[in-house]
Formats: structure tokens, C-alpha cells, sequence
């Protein structure tokens, strides 16, 4: 179909990639200009952005963490994960269209939505060093088109860029395998363990 990659505005520099095929055009610029009839659905989805990265810092913060404490993190975070997408869906038919999928991704990936700050505590846990966390946000910054490219593949499985409810929830709710694979697009290292699903396949 033709359609790019176009990151947001960087002020590090970026290192050479190879060109990433079937990439819908999010990353549109400041977040204040991505949806510029006002902003409703902006505005609810910051709200419910910065509560699933604020408790996605509370649990890692912790040292350990039990199924049955994921499955409580995972309850909690389902309905803003949901809340969030339906933000962005403007029909309600479950499905972001490629535009509204890129304008999702891209709140999702801002550091004024907390992904940073949250990416690094996570990055931390799971290395048990504050330094290279901080070294992986780092090399995630400047990389950023590329690594945001890649896990935007990983979020959706429609190669021409439509977003489903049930792609979000799987990705976004911890230990799944897709939000897995969506922590190694960032650069995070991933444990290879048995895969813990916590939702049906399907939310209508």
C-alpha cells in the first residue's frame, strides 16, 4: 500500500535502518497537534495513559512479583487499556483504522504519557541494574523510529495497519506473549518462559 513510517520530531540523532515495509503514517507530530479538532478523545486517553504507566511503575518497582499479583496488575490495567482504544475509535466497531491505530500508538509511545519513565523502571527489573536501564531508554531514544516501527508490528497482525480491541488488551496486559514480544521491540530483554493469558481472545 505504499504507506510510511514517520516518526516524531527527534532531538537526538537516529541511526541508519533498513526501511520497514507496510507501515502505517503515525508519530504525526507533537501531541497536541495529532488530533487537532480538540481533543476529546486525546484528553480521556492521556487520562488513562498515565494510570496504566503509573501502575505498570508501581508493580516493577517491586521486587518479586507472583501469577496471582500479575493477574491483579492485569485486572486493573484491562479496563484503561480499553478505555484508552474505544478514545480512538470513533465508529465503536472494535477496529482502529490505520490513522486512528497510528494516533493510538503514538500517545502510547510519548514520554509526556509516562512510557519513558515507565520503560526504564521496567527495564531496571528486569536486568536488576538502575544503570543499564537507563543505558536501554538511552539506546531506545535513539532509535526510536525503528524500535516504535517494530513494536508496532508486533501490536497488530492486519498488515495493512487496522487495530483490533483484542491486539491491544493481549499486548498491552503483562506477561502475554505478544506484550512480550512488544518489550523486546523496545530493547527490553525478555525471560523465555510459559506464556500466561489472562483475557479471551475476543472483546466485544
Amino acid at each position: 500500500m505504499g504507506m510510511s513510517y514517520q516518526p516524531q520530531p527527534m532531538t537526538q540523532p537516529t541511526m541508519a535502518q533498513q526501511p520497514l515495509p507496510q507501515m502505517p503514517a503515525f508519530g504525526l507530530g507533537p501531541l497536541a497537534q495529532a488530533m487537532p479538532n480538540g481533543g476529546a478523545a486525546s484528553s480521556a486517553a492521556s487520562s488513562h495513559f498515565h494510570q496504566y504507566f503509573q501502575l505498570l511503575k508501581t508493580h516493577f518497582a517491586q521486587p518479586g512479583h507472583t501469577k496471582m499479583a500479575t493477574r491483579s496488575l492485569n485486572g486493573q490495567l484491562f479496563p484503561l487499556i480499553v478505555e484508552a482504544f474505544k478514545s480512538f475509535d470513533k465508529d465503536g466497531d472494535n477496529i482502529l483504522n490505520p490513522t486512528e491505530a497510528g494516533d493510538f500508538f503514538s500517545h502510547f509511545v510519548s514520554e509526556r504519557m509516562g512510557f519513558h519513565s515507565a520503560m526504564m523502571t521496567v527495564a531496571a527489573w528486569k536486568s536488576m541494574d538502575t544503570s543499564k536501564g537507563q543505558q536501554q531508554l538511552k539506546a531506545y531514544t535513539e532509535n526510536k523510529h525503528s524500535m516504535d516501527a517494530q513494536a508496532f508490528r508486533v501490536l497488530t497482525s492486519d498488515e495493512d495497519g487496522y487495530l483490533q480491541i483484542h491486539e491491544v488488551v493481549d499486548a498491552l496486559s503483562v506477561d502475554t506473549t505478544r506484550h512480550k514480544a512488544m518489550l523486546r521491540a523496545f530493547g527490553l530483554d525478555s525471560e523465555e518462559e510459559d506464556d500466561a493469558f489472562y483475557y479471551a481472545d475476543e472483546y466485544a
